[in-house]
């Protein structure tokens, strides 16, 4: 079996590959939360029913064999990792207007230094 912390890169590899192909997807789902809070909470347990482990269920899972500091707060961890992972897309307009104002080119055309960054930040929690 794949260590907790090995699937957890995994699983940063894939969000942001899935996020450079659909970058407006993060935005789209935070307007469908905010207009319909409920609908959202019933597909989430709608499509959760009988799927495999989620990001809190591995973390706790690491906690309890080991692999995972005991004191680390799955909450507030997945929340920083899913942060990391979604903002630069949420936030890329910003970000392209003030990297042209500071005359910066700064490219990541597979978001390989986006996604080292987000395992930095994993290695270092875990």
């Amino acid at each position: 079996s794949i260590q907790i912390k090995e699937r957890i890169l995994i699983y940063i590899d894939r969000m942001i590959d899935f996020l450079s192909e659909y970058p407006q997807m993060s935005m789209f789902i935070i307007k469908e939360i905010s207009i319909n809070p409920e609908l959202f909470k019933a597909k989430v347990h709608e499509t959760r029913k009988g799927k495999g482990a989620t990001i809190l269920t591995i973390l706790e899972e690491g906690k309890k064999t080991g692999q995972i500091p005991a004191d680390l707060d799955s909450v507030i961890f997945m929340l920083n990792l899913h942060s990391l992972c979604t903002y630069p897309f949420l936030a890329s307009p910003i970000f392209k207007v003030i990297s042209e104002k500071s005359k910066m080119n700064w490219k990541d055309p597979q978001n390989s230094k986006l996604k080292q960054s987000v395992k930095d930040f994993v290695n270092i929690k875990l």
